[in-house]
């Protein structure tokens, strides 16, 4: 079992954190999105969510995986 630098963690549970982190992080941006399309019709309003969900999901994860590998170490 691979463990993280400092505490002894193990690796898969610091990305199981930051893949639970950016997920709610991602929900909370498509929900915002959605909320912001009011005006627009359901396709565009939930497709766009969807969009926006997978790319803030996408793009968080490279930088949370890092950042809470580091703080779990100090």
């Amino acid at each position: 079992m691979e463990l993280d630098e400092g505490r002894g963690v193990p690796a898969t549970q610091t990305m199981r954190h930051a893949g639970t982190l950016g997920a709610l992080f991602a929900l909370g941006a498509a929900a915002a999105f959605a909320l912001a399309a009011s005006g627009f019709g359901p396709v565009a309003r939930y497709g766009g969510a969807v969009w926006v969900f997978i790319l803030t999901w996408i793009i968080l994860m490279p930088v949370l995986a890092p950042w809470l590998k580091e703080r779990r170490a100090a």
